[in-house]
Parts: structure tokens; C-alpha cells; sequence
């Protein structure tokens, strides 16, 4: 058995890497940042930028970066996945151009938000994390409720099967790392 899957590794593997569109894919990252890694020595190779703005209706900025490892996470994204991730990106771009048409001053970008949007948009991004956050409690209560009882033996129900080594792992995970030995 496990000759079987050693070969079958194998095989997944050496055709990932006999795949020219593969290397094509590897490749171009590597050519494009050894490139503008090469501008930081001299002036003949010139920068390939990858990130700016282009104006849209000559008041809003609509930012574009070529990530390539996000690009190549998102190649591996499901269809509903991804549709959720541009329309959310476009609807922000929206609230820009309605804000800047209506005149509702959005400040700009401060230290805080790594300049990836102005403070308005911000606060509803904060919001949103604080949706999900309550969402996936609301949904894990159940299973939450059993981790809960299990450190106690008379609460523990016998369908549990929690580590009891779980709990104090948890307690101490918090702690330990900004704990360094001197």
C-alpha cells in the first residue's frame, strides 16, 4: 500500500513539473521581480510597475496591484469565492464615487489603515469582521458549548471527544508568543 501511494506522490508530482504552463507561471514572477530588483543597481533596467491608480470619472482613484501570489491563490478559488471578492472590491469603489460626488469628506489614508482606504470605508470594514466574528460564534456555539464541558467531567456528555489536553494547550496559546527565553 504504501508503494501505491509513494508512486502516485510521485506521478502528481512529476506532472506538476513537466507542465509548461507551470514553469510559464513560475516564471514570469521571477523574471518580473529580478527585473525590478535589477533598477535598485542601475538605471537600464527600468521598473515594471506593478501597482497604481487610474482615475474614474476624473474624481476617484481605482487602485489595481499585480499581486502574483494572490493571483495564483485565486486561479485555485471557486467561482463564488472569487465573484464575492470583486464584487465586494467593487462595491467599496462604488461608495468612493458616491461619497465624492455628494461631497462627504473621507479624509485620506493615516498611518493606521496601511493606505488601503480612507476611514469611512474603514469603520464599515471593522464592521463587517465584527458580523463575521459574532456569525461563525453563533454557528460553532453548539460544538463551542461541547469544548466547554469537556475539562469537567460531570458536564462532559460520553459523544465528546475532545483532548483534555485541549483546554490548558489553549489557555497557555495566548501567552506564549511573546514569551522568549532570555
Amino acid at each position: 500500500m504504501t508503494e501505491i501511494t509513494s508512486s502516485l506522490a510521485v506521478s502528481l508530482l512529476g506532472r506538476s513539473f513537466k507542465s509548461h504552463l507551470m514553469w510559464l507561471g513560475f516564471a514570469i514572477p521571477i523574471v518580473l521581480h529580478s527585473w525590478n530588483s535589477l533598477n535598485l543597481y542601475h538605471d537600464a533596467f527600468q521598473k515594471i510597475a506593478t501597482s497604481g491608480n487610474f482615475a474614474l470619472f476624473g474624481s476617484i482613484g481605482v487602485p489595481f496591484r499585480l499581486n502574483l501570489p494572490v493571483l495564483g491563490l485565486a486561479y485555485m478559488m471557486s467561482l463564488g469565492i472569487s465573484f464575492s471578492v470583486w464584487f465586494f472590491f467593487f462595491l467599496g469603489v462604488l461608495q468612493r464615487l458616491i461619497f465624492a460626488r455628494f461631497g462627504v469628506p473621507t479624509g485620506a489614508s493615516d498611518i493606521w489603515n496601511s493606505g488601503s482606504a480612507p476611514a469611512p470605508i474603514m469603520h464599515e470594514q471593522a464592521g463587517s469582521l465584527a458580523v463575521l466574528l459574532a456569525f461563525v460564534l453563533w454557528t460553532g456555539r453548539g460544538h463551542l458549548r461541547a469544548c466547554g464541558a469537556t475539562p469537567w467531567p460531570a458536564l462532559n456528555p460520553p459523544s465528546t471527544k475532545s483532548s483534555p489536553r485541549a483546554w490548558p494547550s489553549l489557555a497557555c496559546s495566548p501567552a506564549s508568543p511573546s514569551w522568549s527565553p532570555s
